[in-house]
């Protein structure tokens, strides 16, 4: 009876370990994300950056274009506070604000997604501030996730602009 209990025993503990590492490897799968986000906050009752936050947000845009060759998207979401009486209207122009600085930063309109209509903009989200815009950028290959088994390099994106 001994012998079975210690047979069990490495049994299960041999399996545990291939548990273990099998949840490691694939944890690190998908662990990689390579992409960047900031959020940009707005006055009460306005669409138009600060200068800080324009500032913030071409500094954001500097330190993309030198950790990055190659850009695939942006996604730029506006929120509104529930207080605002612009309502989506308010958070789209905050969006379309934002759009139009990576534009004219050099980035290619048809790989700057806004928000698209339907989207709660009134709900707070926990750790954001209401009257904000949150921007996602997902660079191309390149980057540290590009020669995962499960990141495919088959489209390049676009080079960054200016460099």
């Amino acid at each position: 009876m001994p012998t079975t209990s210690r047979v069990t025993l490495s049994v299960l503990s041999k399996a545990l370990v291939a548990l273990w590492i099998l949840y490691a490897a694939i944890g690190n799968v998908h662990a990689c994300r390579p992409g960047r986000s900031l959020d940009l906050s707005f006055l009460n009752e306005s669409a138009d950056l600060t200068a800080g936050e324009a500032l913030r947000l071409a500094s954001w845009i500097a330190d993309l274009k030198a950790s990055f060759p190659n850009y695939e998207a942006f996604f730029i979401a506006g929120h509104v506070d529930s207080s605002e009486k612009g309502g989506k209207r308010l958070a789209e122009q905050r969006s379309a604000t934002v759009s139009r600085f990576l534009v004219g930063s050099g980035f290619s309109a048809d790989r700057v997604h806004l928000a698209t209509a339907g989207t709660s903009f009134s709900r707070p989200i926990e750790g954001l501030a209401s009257r904000s815009t949150s921007i996602d950028f997902i660079p191309a290959c390149p980057n540290q996730c590009c020669t995962l088994p499960t990141h495919k390099a088959e489209e390049l994106g676009e080079p960054m602009p200016g460099g």
